[in-house]
């Protein structure tokens, strides 16, 4: 099926009015949703949120330690 140029796309076929109206709905679906959610504690968000970060450090220095290995094999092969 073509499209001829009188059609307009349906999402922008409403007044301006009620694309305001649709916002308005997503919003309140949002919200609806958010109320579902089970939050965690704030000792567990702290705990996890440690974790992460210890995580994140030991995967960090253990790259730059295979990082400046690399580097020097490197350096030592090239320069022979």
């Amino acid at each position: 099926m073509t499209r001829t140029s009188t059609q307009v796309p349906r999402r922008f076929s409403l007044p301006q009015g009620r694309r305001q109206l649709r916002g308005v709905g997503f919003m309140n679906e949002t919200y609806m949703e958010l109320k579902k959610v089970t939050w965690p504690s704030r000792e567990e968000a702290t705990r996890l949120t440690l974790m992460v970060i210890l995580i994140s450090v030991a995967v960090g220095a253990a790259l730059g330690i295979i990082d400046t290995l690399f580097a020097e094999g490197l350096a030592v092969t090239l320069l022979r």
